[in-house]
């Protein structure tokens, strides 16, 4: 509505003129998405006041409350849409755009350091979002691929995080939103990308996409001389191989990949590679081979 939209504007000017630094910290408050999740804690503010001294934060942001231009629930706030749509255009024009962002990225990060439900895992992503719509598409990669505590003691990443709770298929859009934006192709951590959507894309049932998918990011951990995750794509498609019933195929990849984990010391991948062997000769009758794996391992 024009009236409306006249109405604020003239808001943003009046605050601009009377309160330059609480009209600077509303504009920065557009970045927050407010959907995922709907509410910020109140630190969230603060993380955005990086250029005020500690002892005038309390007092901008009283500015702000006093004339209603954000709102408060116990300890969180949020934009009314039509406030946020015009904070985040005047934010888009002005300097302050790509640090905001990685202000709100790095408070999100922060905020969360163990995933025990949904919330945790949707919270920690949404530092993903901030550098997303500033195209640093490489910090995006690291917010699913770095690795958080567990309920069950155990560290893994952002993006097994989300399968864990329930969340597949978001991941999956996600991860392939991140392929389509960026060129992986040329980034050290496409390895570990294709293989993250590779892994629930087989999940799925979607066995061959998930071959395609690891093969791709085995030829990337080759390029970059990747030992680990070359190791960890071969495994990846053999044991997609086996699904299959492509064993033969199988038992040549898990042969390589037993050879180049003994070769550089991967003592917990060789221990995987005697199981996967010990199985797969044996479903192809290879008894004696069967057994020899399967002492080893043992």
């Amino acid at each position: 509505n024009p009236t409306l939209e006249n109405l604020i504007k003239g808001q943003f000017n009046k605050l601009r003129q009377d309160e330059p630094l609480a009209y600077q910290l509303l504009c920065r408050l557009g970045c927050y998405r407010y959907q995922d999740v709907p509410l910020v804690p109140k630190e969230g503010i603060f993380y955005l006041l990086w250029d005020v001294t500690e002892e005038r934060r309390k007092r901008v942001v009283k500015a702000l409350r006093d004339r209603f231009l954000i709102k408060f629930s116990n300890q969180e706030f949020y934009l009314h849409p039509v406030i946020r749509a015009e904070a985040i255009s005047r934010l888009r024009a002005s300097s302050d755009w790509k640090v905001s962002n990685y202000k709100a990225a790095a408070f999100w990060n922060n905020s969360v350091s163990s995933i025990e439900s949904i919330n945790d895992a949707i919270q920690a992503f949404e530092s993903s979002h901030h550098y997303l719509a500033i195209k640093d598409y490489e910090q995006a990669c690291q917010v699913i691929l770095t690795e958080r505590d567990n309920n069950s003691g155990k560290f893994e990443t952002l993006s097994r995080s989300f399968y864990r709770v329930g969340l597949l298929n978001q991941m999956i859009i996600s991860l392939n939103n991140i392929i389509d934006c960026d060129d992986v192709d040329n980034k050290t951590v496409g390895t570990e990308l294709y293989n993250e959507l590779g892994s629930f894309y087989w999940l799925q049932g979607e066995v061959h996409e998930a071959i395609n998918l690891f093969s791709k990011g085995r030829k990337l951990a080759l390029t970059f001389n990747n030992k680990q995750y070359n190791l960890i794509s071969i495994l990846n498609i053999s044991l997609c191989k086996i699904d299959i019933l492509e064993l033969e195929e199988a038992l040549e990849l898990l042969y390589e990949y037993k050879d180049l984990a003994e070769s550089q010391n991967y003592d917990g991948l060789v221990k995987v590679s005697y199981f996967c062997l010990a199985m797969v000769n044996s479903c192809l009758g290879f008894k004696e081979k069967a057994l020899y794996f399967a002492e080893k391992v043992y």
